[in-house]
């Protein structure tokens, strides 16, 4: 069955919303790094519509690697308002959100990412439909924003499991969260020089990518790399994980004005 994987940037005070102030500052190859591994990882995306027109504007005449893979992936779009998508690869979807998400889960493919967190991944958290959620928590306290435009809201209640963490020079600390498992169950993670094989959900919270002695609190004036690699908030734009990303490790003022800087639906 396809995993539903969310991918969200978020600030130290909540904030997903208003990115253009606050998070392209953190751009870096770690983060363009995670961001290309969970495209590589899907062939699919799904948005809401205020989502999706903002990446329907920003990538089609794009031609750098990024955009390549992003143009040729499945897309669907949750809109009741909807009548044509103009983006190649585009479905839209106006029925029963919960119940149309599962029959694509039920059939073959790769991951399907959801980019930032709106009405859509509420509504798939709430159904229990996320494989994996995704946090992008960024050393910044924007301190602007109304309640719409932060990741804590009412309503919003779910009991996860931390299993993977990550630290990035930036500051930047991505927290991967799943829904709990039996204990000990193991997770597979992509071998590195410092974490070769694979960890239990027992063992969560040892940074991936990150060397052993930076895990280590006994250890803390030991030197660590950080070795790999992140949307934005309520639907998708190019945001969470990837929206904001380039394909380079340096992004030019150009290239960060052409991405929706919204991670509403």
């Amino acid at each position: 069955m396809r995993r539903i994987v969310n991918s969200t940037y978020v600030s130290l005070d909540g904030v997903i919303e208003h990115l253009e102030k606050w998070h392209f500052d953190y751009l870096d190859e770690d983060a363009n790094a995670l961001v290309w591994d969970q495209l590589s990882a899907s062939d699919a995306v799904l948005m809401g519509r205020k989502s999706y027109e903002g990446h329907a504007e920003a990538w089609p005449g794009r031609t750098d690697a990024f955009a390549d893979k992003i143009n040729s992936m499945e897309k669907y779009v949750v809109s009741t308002t909807m009548s044509r998508a103009e983006w190649s690869n585009t479905t839209i979807i106006n029925g029963d959100l919960a119940e149309e998400v599962r029959k694509l889960k039920r059939k073959p493919g790769k991951g399907i990412l959801v980019w930032g967190f709106g009405p859509v991944a509420e509504t798939l958290l709430e159904h229990g439909l996320f494989d994996e959620l995704c946090l992008w928590i960024h050393p910044v306290l924007v301190g602007i924003g109304e309640p719409g435009d932060l990741l804590f809201r009412a309503g919003t209640s779910s009991k996860l499991k931390l299993v993977d963490n990550r630290i990035f020079d930036s500051g930047v600390v991505v927290l991967t969260y799943r829904p709990e498992a039996a204990a000990g169950e193991t997770i597979p993670l992509r071998p590195t020089a410092t974490n070769a094989g694979a960890r239990t959900r027992d063992d969560p919270l040892k940074p991936r990518g990150v060397a052993d002695a930076r895990c280590d609190r006994r250890a803390r004036r030991s030197t660590s790399t950080a070795i790999l690699p992140p949307c934005r908030s309520r639907t998708l734009r190019p945001c969470v994980g990837f929206s904001t990303a380039m394909p380079s490790a340096t992004t030019t003022r150009r290239s960060r004005r052409s991405i929706p800087t919204s991670n509403s639906g």
